[in-house]
C-alpha cells in the first residue's frame, strides 16, 4: 500500500542519514592513510626513474591505481549520502574499463581468472573513478559468489547509441527473491559482517548519474550477469539522444 511504501522510504532515508554520519566521521582518518601511499609512490617513481624494470613499473602503477581507487571509495560513499558528484577525469569508457580490470586483478586469488572482451569505444566518456568503483564492487561480489574460485568475464561492446558493459561470473547464482532485493541499500547475503549492502546500490546510483540502465540476470546454478548501458551524452557526442527511448540492447530497467 501507499502507506507501507512511504514508511519504507522513510526507513531508507534514516539509514542513509546514519550512513552519512558514519562516512563523515571516518573519511578524514582513511584519507590520512591513503595520501601517504599516493605520495610515496610518486617519490619511488622519481627515485627509480628510467632504471626501473618493467615489472616494478607495473607494480607501482597498480599501487597508484589501487590507492586512488580507495580514495574514490571514500568519495563515492560520501556522494551517495549527499547526492553529489565527485569531480574526476573523463576518459573513453574502454580505457576506463581496462584501468578498472588492471586495478582488481592483483587482489584476486590465484584460483580466479578474469577474462576480458573490450571493444574500443571513444564515443562514450566516463569518469575513471566511477568505473573503478563499478568494476571493483561487481568483481568483489563475483568473488564472493564463486567462493574464491572460477572465472569472471568483463565485456564492453560499442553500440550505435552508447556502450554496454557486462560483468558475468560462473558462481552459484541467486534465488529470485534475492535478485529482486540485490540493489536495495544495506541488503547483503554476506555473513559475519563482510558485506555492507551498499555496493550494488552505489553502482546503480553512478549508472543513473550517466542516464544509464543496469540489469541483473541470475538464477541458482547459472551464475550472475550484471549488464550496464551507458548512453552517448551531449558532452560525449555534441548532441543528446532521446531520453525516453530505451537504449539498444539494454533491456531497460
Amino acid at each position: 500500500t501507499e502507506e507501507v511504501e512511504r514508511e519504507s522510504r522513510r526507513l531508507v532515508e534514516q539509514q542513509m542519514f546514519a550512513l552519512g554520519q558514519l562516512a563523515g566521521s571516518v573519511a578524514h582518518e582513511i584519507n590520512n592513510l591513503i595520501h601517504p601511499i599516493i605520495n610515496l609512490t610518486k617519490r619511488l617513481r622519481l627515485r627509480t626513474g628510467p632504471t626501473a624494470d618493467p615489472e616494478s613499473t607495473r607494480m607501482m602503477d597498480l599501487i597508484d591505481i589501487s590507492s586512488r581507487q580507495a580514495a574514490t571509495v571514500v568519495s563515492e560513499l560520501l556522494q551517495s549520502t549527499r547526492g553529489e558528484r565527485w569531480k574526476d577525469i573523463d576518459r573513453p569508457i574502454s580505457t576506463a574499463v581496462e584501468h578498472g580490470v588492471d586495478a582488481v586483478r592483483p587482489a584476486l586469488p590465484a584460483s580466479m581468472r578474469v577474462d576480458t572482451v573490450i571493444e574500443e569505444c571513444t564515443t562514450v566518456s566516463v569518469k575513471v573513478g566511477d568505473i573503478l568503483q563499478i568494476v571493483g564492487n561487481l568483481v568483489s561480489n563475483a568473488v564472493h559468489a564463486m567462493n574464491g574460485a572460477g572465472t569472471i568475464t568483463v565485456s564492453l561492446s560499442k553500440l550505435d547509441d552508447g556502450a554496454r558493459l557486462s560483468i558475468a561470473d560462473d558462481g552459484a547464482g541467486m534465488e529470485e527473491n534475492v535478485r529482486r532485493r540485490a540493489m536495495q541499500p544495506f541488503f547483503s547475503t554476506k555473513v559475519d559482517g563482510r558485506g555492507t549492502g551498499v555496493g550494488l546500490y552505489v553502482v546503480q546510483r553512478i549508472v543513473r548519474g550517466y542516464g544509464g540502465w543496469i540489469t541483473l540476470d541470475s538464477s541458482p546454478g547459472h551464475g550472475t550477469t550484471v549488464t550496464i548501458f551507458f548512453p552517448i551524452r551531449k558532452d560525449d557526442h555534441g548532441n543528446a539522444g532521446n531520453p525516453d527511448t530505451p537504449p539498444q540492447g539494454s533491456g531497460g530497467g
